[in-house]
């Protein structure tokens, strides 16, 4: 695979500026056969914001951070590093923290639509699947 080098950014959609290529596209290339997922992302449980400098994922009773440098292959398959943070219900205490979980994030994209998989990398527990739409809100039911 090609480093990400956002200097680089070629236009998907012919000659239109790079303003509008991700506005209308959401989809940035970064080398040869590379890609950048850019965008806002929904699915049942889930929620997730992806832009140049990395993301944000929120699901039920959790939520997590995306690392820069997400990448697409030409089958679709896409893979990416970050934190998970689990979270309870209740008022999170003064000076609570939530300590941090590296997590891997990876599956396919066709179109619009999006397979996810979130698994915890040091203890390789998957945390789930889910199937995202772009452009989605998500639904997210908040712990209580």
């Amino acid at each position: 695979m090609i480093s990400v080098r956002f200097t680089r950014l070629v236009s998907l959609c012919g000659a239109i500026p790079l303003v509008v290529l991700v506005a209308a596209c959401s989809v940035v290339i970064a080398g040869p056969g590379v890609f950048i997922i850019i965008g806002d992302w929904g699915g049942e449980h889930v929620r997730m914001e992806l832009e140049e400098s990395g993301g944000t994922l929120e699901y039920d009773c959790a939520h997590g951070t995306v690392d820069p440098g997400w990448t697409l292959t030409d089958e679709g398959e896409f893979s990416g590093t970050g934190e998970h943070f689990v979270e309870h219900g209740g008022p999170v205490q003064e000076g609570e923290v939530i300590p941090p979980r590296p997590a891997s994030y990876s599956g396919t994209v066709d179109g619009d639509r999006m397979d996810l998989t979130v698994t915890l990398t040091d203890s390789a527990q998957v945390v789930g699947t889910y199937e995202l739409e772009r452009g989605s809100d998500g639904q997210i039911v908040r712990c209580l």
